[in-house]
């Protein structure tokens, strides 16, 4: 199980390619436990603050 981010990245960054890989390697499934969105995260998307520099 892993969670929705780690140190502030989200598993598309491409430091994380290496256990995606491994993964895939292995035939095996990964769970993504879901979390709590960041608070600068929501606040840019929910908060009306997306397209503003």
């Amino acid at each position: 199980m892993i969670h929705g981010y780690y140190d502030g990245k989200f598993f598309d960054d491409p430091m994380y390619e290496p256990i995606l890989a491994k993964a895939e390697e292995l035939d095996v499934p990964l769970y993504f436990h879901p979390v709590f969105i960041p608070q600068e995260i929501s606040e840019h998307y929910y908060e009306g603050k997306a397209g503003q520099n």
